[in-house]
């Protein structure tokens, strides 16, 4: 558990907050008069006191990170444990999706046509009655129709598949998987084990270095949230180019324009929009800042990402331990798009089987 451990006990704990509140809450349940005194001036004075401390933020993830996760799931040697935890990662991070969100998602729902993915999510933190959101296929390293979220797909509907699982019962994004592929049981994953796959990810285990790994020491400082923050920091970096409203549709914050978004009846375009903005200015050489954090924390580092092309690697990468055979990517990945069957192309729904080539 080494991994999930976030940071130390907060300093409210110690302070004795959480007690006076609890023996308020106990007073307002149980009825015992005794502890009237807890609402006392002198006690009160404790909860209004404040204690100086770093505002603890989750850093949005490095560029560096996604171009990794995205690259390997394109690989033919990764592993389908790798593919499904990589592709659940890179989906919120794509999506503006909390974690709790992810977990409260309806499989059946989603519908891909191989340039966009759609779903539902049946339940938020912000919305009782849940929310739609969006992801663009393309990501940093695809340029065809094979992407990262394609083989993403096409894995979880194999593993439904030999696991003979209904699609309208499976309503989580991340399941609890074995590294082997295996599962005991098919339930969510839980919080704790999630923040520590998603923290040695960020180590990225299947790439050799001769030198230390670029977040060495650093893992620890991104939570699952930080996922969620990634492209919201990216966007306001680009000035004029996104606009507040779809900062807030990729985000799922409550929008003061409900109304005009409900009766344009696609809440999902902003997102869409937000996110391709971001991708074609990266293509074309743009690199998102590193956000530090505030205070005395710890300085975060932003390793360079010189090339995109995810069937390329600079001649460092290759010293460092990457060898063609194991880092070959999946055939015609990058040579030849795919081609959808006409007739029902801008329908293809995932894990529901129609006259789409692939359709997953």
């Amino acid at each position: 558990m080494r991994l999930s451990k976030s940071c130390e006990t907060d300093r409210d704990v110690c302070s004795g907050n959480f007690t006076i509140k609890a023996l308020r809450w106990w007073h307002k349940i149980a009825g015992v008069s005794h502890l009237m005194i807890c609402f006392s001036p002198l006690v009160d004075s404790f909860l209004k006191t404040k204690l100086s401390k770093d505002r603890r933020e989750a850093p949005p993830l490095p560029l560096w990170v996604i171009f990794r996760w995205e690259r390997r799931i394109l690989q033919g040697a990764s592993t389908t444990y790798e593919v499904m935890m990589l592709g659940a990662f890179l989906l919120i991070t794509w999506a503006g999706l909390r974690f709790a969100d992810a977990q409260r998602l309806n499989i059946d729902s989603l519908v891909f046509n191989f340039q966009e993915l759609r779903g539902l999510v049946w339940r938020s933190k912000t919305m009782a009655a849940g929310h739609p959101f969006g992801a663009q296929a393309a990501g940093l390293c695809s340029k065809g129709t094979y992407t990262w979220l394609f083989k993403f797909l096409q894995t979880w509907d194999q593993v439904m598949t030999s696991l003979q699982l209904q699609r309208s019962k499976v309503d989580f994004l991340i399941p609890s998987m074995e590294p082997d592929g295996t599962f005991q049981v098919f339930e969510p994953l839980n919080y704790a084990e999630t923040t520590r796959i998603f923290r040695a990810m960020l180590l990225t285990p299947w790439k050799k270095f001769q030198d230390q790994h670029p977040l060495a020491h650093l893992q620890q400082t991104y939570t699952l949230h930080s996922m969620k923050a990634t492209l919201l920091s990216f966007g306001p970096q680009l000035g004029s180019l996104v606009s507040d409203s779809d900062r807030l549709l990729q985000g799922h914050h409550q929008d003061p324009k409900h109304s005009l978004n409900l009766y344009g009846r696609d809440s999902v375009w902003g997102s869409l929009r937000y996110q391709s903005t971001i991708i074609m200015e990266i293509q074309k050489g743009w690199r998102p800042k590193t956000a530090q954090h505030r205070g005395g924390q710890f300085p975060l580092t932003e390793p360079t990402v010189e090339q995109l092309d995810s069937d390329t690697e600079s001649s460092s990468d290759s010293s460092q331990g990457d060898s063609s055979s194991s880092e070959e990517l999946e055939p015609n990945a990058n040579k030849k798009a795919l081609v959808p069957d006409p007739c029902q192309a801008d329908e293809a729904t995932f894990a529901k089987h129609r006259k789409v080539t692939h359709a997953m």
